[in-house]
């Protein structure tokens, strides 16, 4: 009886096992999928698939990195903003988040809320080229043409600068 029930154990683990096998892999399909689609601009098609890969691992950090950016470049800031949230909570130590929430705010026209969140970027490290690319763009929109000249001199040269003025 008790290799009976050893028996029964194991197999029913197997099955678990395998289950939980084919999901993985049918999520990690779902995911390259989504990547893809993202990567080729069909955002509705990659949100269906990211939020396919969430349901069945909610924690997937790619997925969760990928979403507010979907939301983003579909111009739904708050939603991107929320979603941005989700992923700063998980990565306290990446700056993406931070800086994704400043383009969120920069997309709504809230331009000081903006950048606190690039100040609160840059304190964390690395992408300072986003940092002071969103700090100058600020800038620019808030008719301050110094500091945005002086935020653009850390990231281009001389001649950029004034190509970027020109086209703005």
């Amino acid at each position: 009886t008790n290799l009976k029930f050893s028996i029964k154990r194991a197999f029913s683990k197997a099955k678990n096992w395998a289950s939980n096998s084919n999901i993985k892999r049918s999520s990690d399909k779902d995911l390259q999928f989504a990547i893809q689609q993202f990567n080729q601009n069909k955002f509705e098609i990659a949100e269906f698939y990211l939020k396919k890969v969430l349901l069945k691992s909610p924690d997937d950090p790619i997925a969760i990195k990928r979403l507010p950016w979907i939301y983003f470049y579909q111009k739904r800031y708050d939603k991107a903003l929320r979603a941005f949230e989700r992923t700063k909570a998980q990565n306290l130590k990446t700056p993406g988040p931070l800086l994704g929430m400043g383009w969120c705010y920069f997309g709504l026209k809230k331009y000081e809320r903006a950048m606190e969140q690039f100040d609160r970027a840059e304190k964390i490290g690395s992408n300072i080229y986003q940092v002071h690319k969103g700090r100058a763009f600020i800038n620019l929109k808030m008719n301050r043409n110094s500091r945005a000249k002086h935020e653009f001199s850390k990231i281009y040269s001389p001649s950029q600068i004034d190509d970027i003025l020109i086209l703005w």
